[in-house]
């Protein structure tokens, strides 16, 4: 398989606020490619949007995943994924993301998701924190 249709998580601590998914957030996170205007007859509608928080901790040896919750106006079977951004323990795969990070990986990862229709994308952008063992309940 490609390195880009498999990727393997790591969690971080701190997941933009972009989590929230206010429409303000959602907005300044909204990226357009150069062959795409939103003046006019195109509207925020017309792109995709991630409607689930990604978790931000992983736990070293352990499985990471997330499968982003997306809401789309056109045909959501067109749509792409891409990690443009990840650490190097974090895989995709169609939709879905996993991965297992190692002791190397202790830290805080930035993850830059890609969702496209080949013409208009959104970054979804998130922090995994990656930590030794489960964090307490307290």
């Amino acid at each position: 398989m490609k390195r880009k249709e498999i990727l393997i998580i790591a969690i971080s601590a701190a997941v933009i606020v972009f989590s929230l998914l206010t429409w303000s957030v959602y907005t300044r996170s909204l990226n357009v490619n150069r062959n795409t205007s939103i003046k006019g007859e195109s509207t925020l509608d017309e792109y995709p949007k991630v409607n689930n928080i990604a978790p931000n901790t992983a736990i070293v040896d352990s499985v990471y995943t997330f499968k982003p919750n997306v809401s789309f106006s056109g045909n959501s079977a067109e749509l792409l994924y891409e990690l443009v951004d990840a650490p190097q323990w974090l895989f995709l795969q169609t939709d879905s993301m996993f991965g297992i990070p190692g002791t190397n990986d202790i830290g805080d990862h930035k993850v830059v998701l890609r969702i496209h229709n080949r013409e208009k994308y959104i970054d979804y952008v998130f922090y995994i924190n990656v930590d030794e063992k489960k964090p307490s309940n307290n």
